[in-house]
C-alpha cells in the first residue's frame, strides 16, 4: 500500500441516479477538455457497459471520446485494471471498495458520496474513512 501524501480524494454527492451520471460525465468532460487522462475504474462488466453507453450518449446528439481497451490511447479509459497502463494521474473509482493500492502516478481519486441507499451510504463512509486514515486530502464537492 502506498503512503502518498499528495493524493487528493474528491467526493461528489449523489442522492439519485441522475447525480451519479452527472458526476461521472462532468469529471470525464472536465479532464477531456483540459487534455488530462482519466481512468474510470469499474469492478464489473455491467458497470463498464453502463459507463461506456453513458459516455457514448451524453450529451444528446454527441458523445465523449473514450475507450474500454487496456491500454488505451484515448484521454478517457474505462477499465477493470488498476495497473494504470493508461498512465493517467486521475482515477474515478466506480467500484464498491476503496482503492487500496494504485499506481504512483495517481494524484487524484474521484469517488461518489452515494446516498441512494443505506448500504451505499455505508460503503461511501467506509471509503471516506479509509482515505482519511491514509492522510489523503479529502474534498467534498458541492456539485
Amino acid at each position: 500500500m502506498q503512503t502518498q501524501t499528495l493524493v487528493r480524494v474528491i467526493f461528489f454527492p449523489a442522492n439519485n441516479p441522475n447525480q451519479k451520471m452527472a458526476a461521472i460525465y462532468n469529471s470525464a468532460r472536465d479532464n477531456f477538455d483540459k487534455g488530462h487522462k482519466l481512468t474510470l475504474y469499474v469492478d464489473s462488466d455491467a458497470s463498464q457497459n453502463f459507463v461506456d453507453k453513458l459516455l457514448w450518449s451524453t450529451p444528446n446528439q454527441s458523445f465523449l471520446p473514450h475507450d474500454t481497451l487496456d491500454p488505451s490511447n484515448e484521454l478517457i479509459a474505462i477499465t477493470r485494471n488498476l495497473n494504470n497502463t493508461h498512465q493517467s494521474s486521475s482515477l474515478f473509482n466506480l467500484s464498491s471498495k476503496p482503492i487500496l493500492s494504485f499506481h504512483p502516478l495517481i494524484t487524484t481519486i474521484f469517488e461518489l458520496e452515494d446516498n441512494t441507499s443505506s448500504q451505499k451510504k455505508t460503503i461511501s463512509k467506509e471509503k471516506f474513512d479509509h482515505y482519511k486514515a491514509l492522510g489523503f486530502h479529502i474534498i467534498q464537492s458541492s456539485s
